[in-house]
């Protein structure tokens, strides 16, 4: 009979050997390492995460604090130029040198065009103004103006305190001032190189109704001032000198109703206009028979700043936009109809690899499992009882190595698409703008309801071919199969228990599974004990051969 001749391990002297194992101390050996290298597996799945994470939080800091911002709001065309200035909020740049804000010049309709840095920016947060013949940069207390592409700084009269973004009067810088007493308006004189007071006024209703001269703007068109005011979330307009002393807002006319503080005004073929951020769309209007009309639309989902500047040509301007520090986004706009869009620096508020440096840590939590099953299948070969009798069967029992490879191909087969988007999720995390689109995320959505659709369908596929054959995939390629204790198939019932538990058995990262195949007598996880399955090599074993005797135990003699 072949199970007669299936041999039987015991020592010559001493206690019974323990079911499953060849020897009474191979068992405590065997258990020690077992627990030693779990509570080792366990701890390293805390502790590497965490360790990574902190070692590259410098690395993941520096990539988020060193951050360019864009001052947009004030954007001017000047020369066939965009211009616009930054301010750099790392720590480790200074004012005036090569890192830290500076004047920037972009070619709007150059398809190969990036910004240009012109020169570095020694003033904090300056205004810009597009003259008739130069470019301007005011700040509280310099003023400069660029030349040869070079600032050349003039000396001003003290610092201006509180002072509207500049405008041109009468051919010169000019600003709106609060003064102690009121308002003034302050023209820059070139020659004397200082401001000069034109006129000034007792407050006026405006004054008391915002935040300051600092939040009034001003468009000169011609001869004639016109005054753009936020308040109470909208934005109000009224034409003539701001100075005038009007004790009420009764003369002011609402304009637009911009979200937050996003919006921006220009002079459009000779009428004032405002473009301004409303949801998720960037609006713009313009003054016409008095009343203010829509003239332009476009959809943008993330806005923090806009900035717009006619370029002199009828209709035409362009449209400055920042969705997120260091990110800039450059349209072109005739007739009401974009000509042209451009995207230029960072496409992700986050740093390069930002996703890689976050899910490498994660990736090797659950890789030491796969090394946890690739030390102990050498260990339980060694010391484990490594054959299963049944009748007139002897089978082997599939190693702990070959079950987590099986494992694995199945889970690859039914988490592909899951793979696929996940990647697909990783190439777009880059484009920050394009995620917050209502078509990628309902497309997100859907693709992840027939990712999971697919899961299940294969979860029963599986469940149904592991009780017929005992093969799922993976099982086949390595070599495998699943059988009930007696060694017969197990039936798609049986085999559906033994998947379900899988979840249990997967908690750490399958880490409870893989300790229980490991010391249970039959090699079996929590799903196998419930169904009464057992997961054996192909082929069937009559002559099983005795392990070598291990150190350190008492030798073993064959009884036939």
């Amino acid at each position: 009979m072949i199970a007669d001749r299936v041999p039987v391990a015991r020592p010559a002297d001493g206690p019974a050997t323990p079911a499953g194992y060849h020897s009474p101390e191979g068992k405590r050996r065997y258990q020690l390492r077992v627990v030693l290298l779990t509570v080792g597996v366990l701890v390293a799945q805390f502790i590497v995460p965490m360790v990574l994470m902190i070692a590259m939080m410098p690395v993941l800091m520096l990539g988020m604090i060193s951050i360019e911002f864009a001052e947009v709001r004030g954007a001017v065309y000047f020369d066939g130029q965009v211009w616009y200035t930054t301010r750099s909020e790392s720590p480790f740049a200074g004012r005036g040198d090569e890192e830290g804000p500076g004047l920037f010049a972009l070619d709007p309709f150059a398809e190969d065009a990036e910004p240009r840095r012109v020169a570095p920016v020694a003033m904090g947060s300056p205004e810009l103004l597009a003259g008739p013949e130069r470019l301007w940069l005011a700040g509280e207390a310099r003023v400069c103006y660029l030349e040869n592409e070079e600032l050349v700084q003039l000396t001003a009269n003290g610092a201006l305190g509180d002072f509207s973004p500049p405008f041109t009067w009468r051919g010169k810088p000019a600003v709106v001032q609060s003064t102690l007493s009121g308002v003034a308006l302050q023209v820059f004189d070139a020659r004397q190189r200082r401001w000069v007071e034109q006129a000034n006024s007792a407050a006026p209703a405006w004054v008391n109704q915002s935040r300051g001269a600092g939040s009034l703007r001003v468009l000169s068109i011609g001869n004639e001032l016109h005054c753009f005011l936020p308040h109470q979330g909208a934005v109000y307009y009224r034409r003539g000198s701001p100075l005038e002393n009007v004790q009420d807002l009764t003369s002011w006319s609402p304009a637009c109703n911009p979200e937050f503080d996003r919006w921006t005004v220009l002079a459009l073929d000779g009428k004032p206009a405002v473009v301004y951020h409303d949801r998720n769309s960037i609006t713009g209007k313009v003054l016409q028979d008095g009343e203010w009309k829509q003239f332009f639309s476009k959809s943008a989902m993330m806005v923090t700043e806009i900035g717009a500047c006619a370029t002199g040509q009828g209709d035409e301007f362009v449209l400055v936009t920042q969705g997120f520090p260091g990110s800039l986004h450059v349209t072109v706009v005739e007739g009401g109809k974009i000509r042209s869009e451009r995207r230029y620096g960072r496409s992700s508020p986050f740093p390069r690899h930002f996703m890689l440096f976050t899910t490498l840590p994660h990736l090797l939590g659950m890789i030491l499992p796969l090394l946890m099953v690739l030390i102990l299948a050498p260990q339980m070969r060694r010391f484990r009882v490594g054959y299963l009798k049944a009748g007139e069967k002897v089978v082997r029992y599939a190693s702990v190595a070959r079950r987590g490879w099986a494992a694995t191909v199945d889970g690859l087969i039914a988490s592909l698409p899951m793979m696929v988007g996940g990647i697909w999720f990783l190439s777009l995390f880059g484009d920050f703008e394009a995620m917050l689109s209502p078509y990628w995320m309902l497309g997100g959505v859907l693709f992840w309801v027939l990712a999971f659709f697919w899961a299940l369908g294969f979860f029963f596929l599986f469940s149904a071919m592991e009780g017929r054959s005992g093969q799922s995939p993976g099982k086949r390629l390595l070599g495998i199969r699943v059988v009930g204790t007696d060694l017969q198939p197990c039936g798609f019932g049986r085999a559906l228990i033994r998947n379900l538990l899988r979840i249990a058995d997967g908690f750490f990262q399958f880490l409870v599974g893989i300790v229980l195949v490991a010391l249970t007598e039959k090699w079996q996880r929590l799903g196998d004990m419930a169904a009464k399955t057992v997961v054996i090599r192909v082929g069937d074993f009559t002559e099983p051969e005795p392990p070598p005797p291990s150190p350190g135990c008492p030798r073993m003699r064959r009884e036939g």
